[in-house]
């Protein structure tokens, strides 16, 4: 089964590391470990950033 993470941040990498270091341990990302970058976006602000996870998680993308 595929799994897929969407989120919004500023550093990429620095999140993809976090997550596969057990960082969040409690979180759903702890059962994906190790995590591979597929897809990114980079968003003019933040609101639009959020916008647009907002409709990958509504849409199941």
């Amino acid at each position: 089964m595929d799994r897929y993470y969407v989120g919004t941040t500023d550093d990429v990498e620095k999140r993809l590391d976090e997550h596969d270091s057990g960082f969040y341990n409690e979180a759903y990302t702890a059962k994906g470990v190790p995590w591979e970058l597929r897809l990114s976006f980079e968003c003019e602000s933040s609101q639009k950033a959020y916008g647009l996870e907002r409709f990958w998680k509504k849409n199941e993308i």
